[in-house]
């Protein structure tokens, strides 16, 4: 019996690594599918083809050229969920999952868009990838302004036809609400003022509800001037009574934020208050 060998030659910017394994038609054969492996590289692919084989003489090889483009994206490996104000510990880390083919060169550019952009900067808003660098990782320097922040990419170069990037990454940039003044012992029958005070203004056109939540073994004998405190506009901080009764142990505040500003600040910890009782010795007659 004779046989039919079908042999398919990768070449082109792409074809670094790219394989077919030979395609062998038994004697009943007239068709079969073969499959392009091992492509690591961004770019294009021709394929040309040759046969061997006892039968080869009453075949012809296809004589046209298959040409195809293999697109490869910028991923982002790695990126915190969040970042906070006057930060810069933030790490982004970028990675092309398909090699830059050899002898070209891709650019990649970033930008920050969203209102926490206009205090926010990059460690780097360039980068140049090519075969040999294909990894680059950058920080954000974030300021006083909180509220979502985008990540926008764009790429150019010579071989920026065949990388897809991310069209942002959006994340919220947050501040905190601080507590000022709130006192973690107090003696029964005292009143403690303390402060509600944010980081950053709220976000235009945005608002912000904090509910403090009381709980421990005296909650019910504390009192509180208020449990839940809004801020609106350009508010930044509110005053708060923390009043004792006769009853000695401990009550724990919570805290609880709401509104359409809530993603943008982080929710203080919570706050143990030890509620202390007198001691005194009676002073006895004679």
């Amino acid at each position: 019996s004779r046989s039919l060998t079908v042999t398919v030659h990768p070449s082109g910017m792409a074809s670094d690594e790219c394989s077919v394994d030979p395609i062998v038609f038994a004697a009943s054969e007239q068709t079969h599918t073969f499959v392009l492996s091992n492509c690591s590289t961004a770019g294009v692919v021709n394929l040309n083809y040759t046969i061997s084989g006892t039968a080869a003489d009453y075949f012809i090889a296809p004589n046209q050229v298959s040409t195809f483009a293999l697109r490869s994206v910028v991923a982002v490996q790695t990126s915190p969920l969040l970042l906070e104000l006057n930060s810069t510990s933030s790490l982004f880390v970028l990675t092309c999952h398909g090699n830059v083919p050899s002898g070209y060169d891709l650019t990649l550019t970033l930008s920050l868009s969203g209102d926490p952009s206009t205090a926010s900067t990059l460690s780097a808003a360039n980068f140049s990838l090519d075969h040999d660098n294909q990894t680059v990782s950058f920080q954000i320097h974030t300021g006083t302004v909180n509220g979502l922040l985008s990540i926008d990419f764009s790429v150019s170069g010579s071989a920026s036809t065949y990388f897809d990037v991310p069209s942002s990454i959006t994340l919220p940039v947050k501040a905190r609400i601080a507590l000022e003044r709130i006192e973690t012992r107090l003696n029964f029958l005292y009143t403690n003022e303390f402060f509600i005070i944010l980081d950053a203004p709220l976000p235009t056109g945005t608002e912000l509800f904090v509910e403090i939540s009381l709980t421990g073994s005296v909650f019910s004998n504390v009192s509180l001037s208020a449990n839940n405190i809004s801020f609106t506009g350009s508010e930044r901080m509110h005053n708060v009574s923390l009043s004792t009764l006769n009853v000695a142990g401990i009550v724990l505040l919570q805290w609880n934020v709401s509104g359409s500003a809530s993603p943008f600040y982080t929710v203080p910890d919570h706050v143990m208050v030890n509620v202390s009782a007198f001691m005194y010795t009676p002073v006895l007659p004679g």
